[in-house]
């Protein structure tokens, strides 16, 4: 499968979330941590995500992998 950086995805595309679930990107945050989505299925959604949570894109009916950059993954906090 082919890859596509999540800071190539702007304003307007097809995505694909973790947990299945269709939504398009809403902003031009492209070096965010989070990206603003509207969530497609039963009821639209407008939320915040995490990149991480973006698994694949869909440009030009074809599905591409998305790749976080390392420096845009939130890391566990450690408990004491």
């Amino acid at each position: 499968m082919e890859k596509v950086k999540i800071t190539d995805l702007g304003r307007g595309a097809k995505v694909i979330l973790n947990k299945g679930w269709e939504a398009t990107l809403e902003d031009d945050k492209k070096n965010s941590i989070t990206r603003l989505v509207n969530i497609t299925g039963m009821q639209w959604v407008v939320k915040q995500v995490d990149v991480t949570q973006i698994k694949y894109a869909k440009i030009g009916g074809k599905l591409y992998k998305v790749e976080i950059e390392k420096n845009m993954r939130k890391f566990p906090v450690a408990e004491n």
